[in-house]
């Protein structure tokens, strides 16, 4: 890893680990405030993203302590335009960029479109995405033959309605 991202890259992801637990905190404070019961269920998540927002604080003081310092060449290195959008580049690259997206994408449709078509949309999204378009007959396939399986076990064996 260059000495002129790494520390980018570790404060992103601290920094990125904190929103999401900020975001988790905020939703099970919520949940809690519905159910103030110290039994609740809002209680585990509420502790935990509570402890992930503390020790993500924690290791930003640790990545600003610890991490070794830039020389002015680096400093003044050109990092292709901007330091985040190379260091978010070196972090996460685009298969798992457009991965996260389209998980985000099928959890918000799951509600919209409801299960089957959600998980049909993503399956055949991420495994074209994935093969780089090639053999699609074969994706659709596979997707079918999933939801179909999904289906006779979920639905029919186990009697559980999916959305």
């Amino acid at each position: 890893m260059e000495k002129k991202t790494f520390k980018i890259r570790e404060y992103f992801f601290c920094i990125l680990v904190f929103v999401l637990s900020l975001i988790g905190f905020l939703v099970s404070v919520a949940l809690f405030r519905e159910h103030p019961e110290p039994d609740s269920a809002a209680v585990f998540p509420t502790v935990t993203t509570g402890i992930m927002m503390l020790t993500s604080f924690i290791a930003v003081l640790q990545v600003r302590k610890n991490c070794p310092e830039l020389t002015e060449e680096e400093k003044k290195a050109d990092f292709g335009g901007n330091k985040v959008i190379a260091a978010i580049k070196e972090e996460m690259p685009l298969n798992s960029f457009v991965l996260a997206v389209s998980a985000i994408a099928y959890a918000v449709l799951l509600n919209v479109v409801g299960f089957y078509v959600s998980t049909a949309l993503f399956m055949a999204g991420t495994i074209t995405f994935l093969r780089r378009g090639k053999k699609i007959k074969q994706t659709l396939i596979v997707t079918a033959v999933s939801l179909v399986v999904i289906f006779l076990v979920v639905e029919k064996i186990f009697q559980i309605m999916l959305p």
